[in-house]
């Protein structure tokens, strides 16, 4: 029998002992404290709920979610993405160096030009500006945001006159991206699995990711795939030089349309935002057929500087004097 007051008459002071009661004083102190801790919970719980409802709609999407990622399939991908990741590390480290001989390079360099390691006939252009655009960041937000889709190349395959879309992260086979098309044709409705989300966006969300975009195809394309993308990234250059999505559009007879939105991660390829700030000059001074031209040209670079970006401006018919102005402002 545990000893108390009316037991052995004893009095229970100790800590340890079980009959303790709690003193006027130490309510007063743990009362107000009670009411925080309830009140931080209540808080951290609503903010927990805003952020699943931004993210997946409700509880029930999330647990989906959830499910997907214990399977296998999603864990094999995971374990993929990470290899992808060192390898664009490793490739960004080369870059780095790369980038640190061209700025040493003299008139006397015969390095190949497609490496972006040599100097050109071009006049360097300030890349402060291209480094500062916010539009990087704006377009990462939105692929995150919207589709879940982290890191480069993401893809997303938009059924416009519905919303529904399903989201495609990395360099998969042309033939993946056929089969999702086709669902999205048929009218079914597709389901996450370890490629990406799956999901319905709203009329006023799709407005604002395709406005002002360049479309590769039909701008009435009833399927439209826009991909997140830096031109760097060696997974991304692959896709893009296999034409793994313009093939389709091409025989798609208008059906299927592209909008490529520039995604440079500075932090795995450090001069990537050159080559996307110069791409998007020249859609804004050439237009949409500028714009990809300059991407195709880009895309077989593997660093870029304040001269070759302007030198890639040349190839595709830019004024330069226009291009100079809009590179660095």
């Amino acid at each position: 029998m545990v000893k108390n007051e009316k037991t052995t008459g004893e009095s229970c002071g100790k800590s340890n002992c079980c009959g303790k009661t709690l003193s006027v004083a130490t309510l007063v102190l743990l009362v107000p404290t009670l009411i925080l801790s309830v009140m931080a919970y209540l808080k951290i719980n609503s903010v927990y709920k805003a952020a699943v409802e931004l993210q997946f709609g409700n509880e029930a999407n999330l647990s989906k979610v959830s499910e997907v990622m214990q399977t296998p399939a999603y864990q094999k991908r995971v374990a993929e993405g990470i290899e992808q990741q060192i390898a664009q590390i490793k490739t960004a480290l080369s870059d780095t160096s790369a980038n640190a001989a061209t700025d040493t390079a003299t008139d006397t360099d015969t390095i190949s030009e497609t490496t972006g390691d040599t100097a050109s006939d071009s006049k360097a252009l300030d890349t402060a500006a291209a480094y500062n655009d916010k539009l990087w960041d704006e377009n990462s937000t939105e692929a995150l945001q919207n589709f879940g889709l982290q890191g480069t190349p993401g893809n997303a395959v938009i059924d416009v006159k519905t919303g529904k879309y399903k989201a495609i992260g990395g360099a998969y086979p042309q033939s993946a991206f056929e089969e999702v098309i086709a669902k999205l044709q048929a009218g079914e409705t597709l389901t996450t699995d370890d490629m990406g989300q799956a999901g319905t966006l709203t009329k006023d969300v799709l407005q604002k990711i395709l406005k002002g975009a360049h479309y590769y195809g039909e701008e009435k394309a009833g399927i439209v795939v826009v991909e997140y993308s830096d031109i760097l990234c060696p997974f991304c250059q692959r896709h893009f030089n296999a034409k793994t999505i313009e093939n389709i559009v091409d025989a798609s007879n208008g059906k299927v349309a592209l909008v490529f939105k520039n995604m440079p991660i500075a932090g795995l390829h450090p001069t990537a935002p050159l080559g996307a700030k110069g791409a998007e000059c020249a859609g804004q001074i050439g237009g949409t057929k500028a714009y990809y031209d300059y991407l195709t040209q880009a895309f077989t670079y593997k660093v870029f500087n304040g001269s070759n970006v302007a030198d890639i401006a040349k190839k595709v018919g830019l004024d330069e004097a226009k291009f100079a102005a809009c590179f660095t402002k």
